[in-house]
């Protein structure tokens, strides 16, 4: 009976050993950049720092209507006091008391600001800062889908680099065993042989190169993302790029002068200083208060004896400043500084922004006509190798000769890769700079992922 449990699970240990050597291994879904973004709003270190900025300031309103309602407080104490008295007591007797005795005292205060514009000016100001807050959050959000499809297509782009410089060390390869051949048959020289030998070795030592840039690229990808990624989707050779719309550049000029974030960030700073100016000018104005006070008093002895007092009373309190030591005009001639350093970043930006959108906007017209170029180009090159081959094996042309052309063509490649990358990246920094980037365009970009053999050369 043992021995045929033993056997049993024998067996069973076979077939589990066997069944996970056949079991074929399974490959990480490749990431698109739709869900890397979903993962970076979670984990990105930069944006989380800035979405809890926005919190902070988020509780500057809430401060400053704070200051507007009532403030109640308490307060208490309690003192052992000696006393000792000698003289005239207001002039009518004469004293000559010593005495120790406790002092205990507790009350309550309620204010409430009945006239204070400078409150309320800080509330406003609370305001706009939130919604300053709000503009810098989402343009942290531009930055950070610009910035993950940037690495994304950087790692993209080296995983090119890494399979046209392995397809031309292979190409390189094959040309130096003809030239290793011919050489040994007394058809070629040495020289084209060393030739076609250091072509080789430039090209395997190209090939490391370019496989520790694809490390770098994806360490990169990793920090943007916020954890590290691997397997990526491919941008297909035949992905549809359209031109902008609108195809003027002065309405992406204008549209960047008005709607840029940044600008629109300046503008609200600019109010936020104008603000300042006025509260500043109100800190010389009368203020006015609704003050209620309770009193509670315990005294065990002195002068007047043993006693117990309370009080209460509510009244008005005004208080108007005549004199500050010059304080209140600093504040002012501050202030104003302030607004016209903001009316200069507010220029500043607009400038910038119109700048940036025409910038984008000629280099999406120029990388949009220069792709047509690129890829005759890559068929040129792809011809010329083949003519040129054929003249090698005819005897019309050296080694030296192939390999040029062999250069040539995947030369011709990565510029063409790079180029449509290049034009895509254009794209949505144009709509950033106008102001009018949306996941939307991020969506587009990700439809066009295709997994990596369905988009393999």
């Amino acid at each position: 009976m043992w021995r045929r449990l033993v056997a049993v699970a024998a067996v069973g240990s076979l077939w589990s050993a066997a069944a996970l050597a056949v079991e074929p291994k399974i490959e990480p879904k490749p990431a698109g950049l739709l869900a890397l973004y979903a993962d970076a709003l979670d984990h990105n270190a930069a944006y989380r720092a800035q979405a809890a900025q926005l919190r902070m300031v988020a509780e500057l309103e809430p401060q400053a209507a704070g200051r507007l309602l009532p403030q109640l407080g308490l307060r208490g104490s309690y003192d052992q006091v000696h006393e000792d008295i000698n003289g005239s007591y207001y002039g009518v007797v004469q004293v000559d008391s010593s005495d120790d005795f406790p002092v205990g005292g507790a009350g309550a205060q309620l204010t409430q600001a009945l006239y204070r514009p400078e409150l309320w000016i800080e509330r406003d100001q609370a305001k706009l800062r939130l919604q300053q807050a709000q503009l810098v959050l989402e343009a942290a959000q531009d930055q950070l889908l610009v910035s993950l499809v940037t690495t994304y297509f950087a790692v993209l782009a080296a995983e090119d680099n890494v399979a046209l410089t392995g397809a031309e060390k292979d190409a390189v390869a094959r040309q130096l065993e003809q030239a290793r051949g011919r050489h040994a048959a007394g058809l070629a020289t040495e020289a084209d042989f060393q030739v076609a030998s250091a072509q080789h070795s430039l090209t395997e030592a190209g090939l490391l190169e370019a496989k520790t840039k694809v490390e770098a690229a994806y360490a990169a990808l990793d920090v943007v993302a916020g954890h590290p990624l691997r397997t990526l989707m491919r941008l297909p050779e035949t992905v549809a790029l359209a031109p902008p719309q609108p195809a003027r550049v002065e309405d992406w000029v204008e549209r960047a002068r008005n709607h840029n974030l940044q600008v629109l960030e300046a503008r609200l700073g600019s109010q936020v200083a104008q603000r300042e100016v006025d509260r500043a000018h109100k800190l010389s104005w009368p203020k006015l208060d609704l003050v209620g006070r309770a009193f509670y008093l315990d005294s065990g002895g002195g002068l007047t004896g043993e006693r117990v007092e309370n009080e209460q009373r509510i009244g008005i309190s005004l208080s108007l400043p005549l004199y500050a030591g010059g304080a209140i005009d600093a504040t002012v001639r501050q202030a104003q500084a302030g607004e016209e350093r903001s009316q200069a970043l507010l220029s500043q930006a607009q400038a910038e922004a119109a700048r940036d959108a025409r910038v984008a906007f000629l280099s999406c017209q120029a990388g949009l006509s220069r792709l047509p170029a690129l890829t005759s180009a890559v068929q040129a090159a792809r011809a010329a190798e083949s003519a040129i081959r054929s003249g090698f094996d005819a005897g019309t042309h050296t080694s030296a000769e192939v390999l040029r052309a062999v250069e040539a063509r995947y030369e011709a490649e990565r510029d063409l890769a790079a180029a449509r990358y290049k034009f895509m990246l254009d794209s949505l920094r144009l709509k950033q700079v106008a102001g009018n980037l949306v996941v939307g365009d991020l969506s587009v970009i990700d439809r066009s992922l295709r997994p990596r053999t369905a988009a393999a050369r």
